[in-house]
C-alpha cells in the first residue's frame, strides 16, 4: 500500500547552501524564480542557472554536426541563463549559469 508522501519541511528549517534552477531551454518564469529565493533567503545561498540546449542525435551511432544545436540556439539558451542570473543578481543572491547541450534533455 502507498502512504501518502508527507509535506516538504519548512524552508527555515534546514541549511541550504546552493539551490539550482533548470530549464529545457524555454525562458524561466517569474514563480520558478520566486520560489528558488524563497528556498535561499534563510542560509542566503548560492543560485545555479542550468539550460539544456538539445542535440537531437546521431548517424549511425557517431556525432553528426547537423543535429547540433546552432549558433542561434545556443546563444538564445545563452541569453535565457543571462536573464535569469541577472534577475538573481538584481534580488541580492549569488549566481552563475552553465549552459549544456545534450541529447537526453
Amino acid at each position: 500500500m502507498f502512504r501518502k508522501a508527507s509535506p516538504p519541511p519548512a524552508p527555515g528549517t534546514y541549511p541550504v547552501e546552493h539551490v539550482v534552477v533548470a530549464s529545457e531551454g524555454r525562458d524561466i518564469a517569474w514563480p520558478v524564480l520566486q520560489q528558488a529565493f524563497e528556498l535561499a533567503r534563510p542560509s542566503n545561498a548560492s543560485v545555479l542557472v542550468v539550460v539544456i540546449a538539445r542535440v537531437w542525435g546521431t548517424a549511425l551511432g557517431f556525432p553528426n554536426p547537423g543535429l547540433n544545436p546552432s549558433k542561434q540556439e545556443w546563444d538564445a539558451r545563452r541569453l535565457t541563463a543571462r536573464r535569469a542570473v541577472e534577475a538573481i543578481e538584481k534580488a541580492g543572491f549569488e549566481a552563475s549559469a552553465h549552459v549544456f547541450g545534450t541529447r537526453r534533455a
